[in-house]
């Protein structure tokens, strides 16, 4: 499976079923277990999280025909812990997001975005899932104040997010 960049998809996605053409400021898309990764930014560029060129070299990313690297953290759905591996094993699209924590002005409306266009994303066998270093709690206490109907997973320390480069 090839690269493709959730700007490209979700530009896509708009001019044909009418969503918001917005995507995360860092958000990944893949498909099945050994899915590849895209990135992309909110209508425009990728916004880097690496501030040095030897914090980038540290840190090893995504890149074009690798598998997504498999993880599992505790969602706010109260049902323990969820693997990617898990959430694509039906071999839906994923659109994997990483926000910086819940309750904030960026954050809430970007996943307010995906909850407006939830169904257009269920048409076209696509998922999203948000991950934030917020606890399982606040992520579920979020998800009930903004009427959020998708996983967000609980990365408490980072380590996830820096994987994938967030």
């Amino acid at each position: 499976m090839t690269l493709r960049t959730c700007a490209a998809l979700l530009a896509l996605i708009a001019a044909t079923n009418g969503l918001a053409p917005e995507c995360s400021r860092r958000a990944f898309l893949t498909k099945g277990v050994t899915g590849s990764v895209a990135t992309a930014a909110a209508s425009a560029s990728l916004i880097s999280q690496v501030s040095t060129p030897s914090e980038a070299r540290a840190v090893e990313l995504p890149t074009t025909g690798k598998s997504a690297p498999d993880f599992e953290l505790p969602n706010s759905r109260g049902e323990g812990s969820t693997s990617l591996r898990t959430l694509t094993k039906d071999g839906k699209w994923t659109v994997l997001y990483f926000y910086p924590g819940a309750f904030t002005t960026g954050c809430t409306m970007e996943a307010r975005n995906f909850q407006k266009d939830i169904d257009s994303y269920r048409k076209l066998n696509a998922q999203i899932v948000g991950v934030s270093v917020d606890p399982a709690e606040k992520n579920a206490q979020f998800c009930t104040s903004e009427g959020l109907d998708f996983y967000m997973l609980s990365d408490v320390g980072g380590g996830i997010s820096k994987k994938y480069g967030s």
